[in-house]
């Protein structure tokens, strides 16, 4: 009876070990392919990394090559900065080389290499921390930039009139294009807790956005309503 006992015994520790060795093993999905959900996220990501670019670009190709596009962007300040020895558009341009350029090349280095981060919080998680004198002055750059980003979303209609559904991927792009340079602001200040409370945030940003956006193209179409 001891023996019979003891092999009994043996026999449902070995069967308690194997259940539990079960438990033990990793989900089916850890070493799965991404979900579609996941490759559309990268997409999008990919797109608003696109949209930043064409921004940044265009801001370099006014600064350096065709000041003159400013006389219409803004006439008053246009006017003088079309002017070679004009001091302001020079120091925007250097900004732009010394600031934007290492952002692009941040931003598209780190295409293979965010996959557990979002792409606007780890491009910006990349950018060097410089001197406190130096920091305000980079997070009002990139403040600039953001504002312009905003900016363009909400007017974009009345530049280029479109149909409602290509409105709202345009302001979408446009908003996530915001996020990257609103972040890249704070991270130029600070990398404390600020910094987290700004992201976890963007999702009222982008939704004040996208409304603004459709509010301003509403107005658009009823004053354009009310001429004829």
């Amino acid at each position: 009876m001891g023996e019979g006992g003891d092999a009994e015994g043996e026999a449902e520790t070995q069967s308690l070990h194997a259940r539990l060795s079960l438990l033990q093993d990793p989900l089916p999905l850890e070493d799965s392919r991404p979900s579609q959900a996941t490759w559309m996220w990268w997409l999008v990501e990919f797109l608003g990394s696109f949209w930043a670019t064409i921004w940044v670009v265009e801001l370099g190709i006014v600064l350096i090559l065709a000041p003159h596009i400013l006389v219409f962007l803004l006439p008053r300040w246009g006017r003088l900065a079309v002017s070679p020895e004009n001091p302001i558009r020079w120091t925007l341009a250097v900004l732009w080389v010394l600031l934007d350029l290492p952002f692009l090349w941040r931003l598209w280095t780190s295409q293979s290499e965010h996959r557990d981060h979002p792409i606007p919080l780890y491009v910006a998680a990349r950018q060097p921390l410089l001197h406190p004198i130096l920091r305000p002055v980079v997070a009002a750059w990139w403040l600039a930039h953001f504002a312009a980003a905003v900016a363009l979303g909400i007017s974009m209609e009345r530049i280029a009139p479109m149909d409602l559904p290509i409105l709202s991927l345009f302001l979408f792009w446009c908003a996530f294009m915001s996020n990257i340079f609103l972040i890249h602001a704070v991270t130029a200040l600070t990398r404390g807790p600020a910094v987290q409370r700004v992201w976890n945030s963007r999702g009222f940003l982008d939704l004040g956005l996208v409304i603004a956006g459709l509010v301003w193209t509403w107005t658009a179409h009823q004053s354009r309503g009310r001429g004829h």
